[in-house]
C-alpha cells in the first residue's frame, strides 16, 4: 500500500517479487527524510518467513511520498503492476476524502471496507471500474475480517486485471 503526495492509500501489486522491491525502493527513496521513533510513532520492523524480526525501517512510513497518484499509477502500470485505490468508502486517506471524486485513472479495481459502501460513491464508478472488498487492516484482531475472491486462471496481474475487468457490471 502506497501512500500518495496526496497523502491517499492505493494497493500496487506486482507479479515478480524484484518489481516490486524495485518499485518499493524508489518510492522510498522519495519518502520525506523523517527517522521514525518507535516510542512515538510504534515499531517498523521486517520479518523473515518464520516473524523473526531481521531488522528496524529507519524511516517514518507514516507519511506522504512525493509522488501524486496520476504518478504512482504511471508507475505501478508501467512495471506491469496493478493499481487499486486503497478504502476508498473510509473517511481519510481515500481519493473521496482527499481529493472529493474519483479522478479518470486506469484503476484495474476501487477497493471499499464495507458493504453498504455503494451509498457513498458516486453511481458513475460503480459502473466504471470492479470494486473489491477488504479490511484495511492495521491490527491484529482485523486481518482478514473482509476478503475478496477473485475467479482467475492464474494469479498473475494479467490474469488478476482481466478478471477483474469481467466483474465491472455487477
Amino acid at each position: 500500500e502506497v501512500c500518495t503526495a496526496e497523502e491517499i492509500h492505493v494497493l500496487c501489486l506486482f507479479d515478480q517479487v524484484g518489481t516490486a522491491l524495485a518499485f518499493g525502493a524508489d518510492l522510498y527513496a522519495r519518502l520525506p527524510r523523517v527517522a521514525n521513533r518507535p516510542e512515538k510513532m510504534g515499531d517498523q520492523v521486517y520479518v523473515d518467513v518464520e516473524e523473526n524480526i531481521l531488522g528496524e525501517v529507519d524511516l517514518y512510513l507514516g507519511t506522504g511520498c512525493a509522488w501524486t497518484l496520476t504518478e504512482v499509477c504511471r508507475r505501478a502500470r508501467a512495471d506491469g503492476g496493478l493499481f487499486i485505490p486503497s478504502h476508498i468508502d473510509r473517511p481519510c486517506n481515500s481519493l473521496l476524502s482527499q481529493l472529493g471524486t474519483i479522478p479518470d485513472l486506469p484503476c484495474d479495481a476501487l477497493e471499499v471496507t464495507r458493504q453498504d459502501a455503494a451509498g457513498r460513491i458516486p453511481a458513475w464508478a460503480w459502473r466504471r471500474y470492479p470494486r473489491i472488498q477488504a479490511s484495511d487492516a492495521h491490527f491484529l484482531r482485523d486481518v482478514g475480517r473482509r476478503s475478496v475472491e477473485i475467479a482467475a486462471a492464474s494469479c498473475t496481474v494479467a490474469h488478476l486485471r482481466e478478471a477483474l475487468a469481467a466483474t465491472t457490471s455487477r
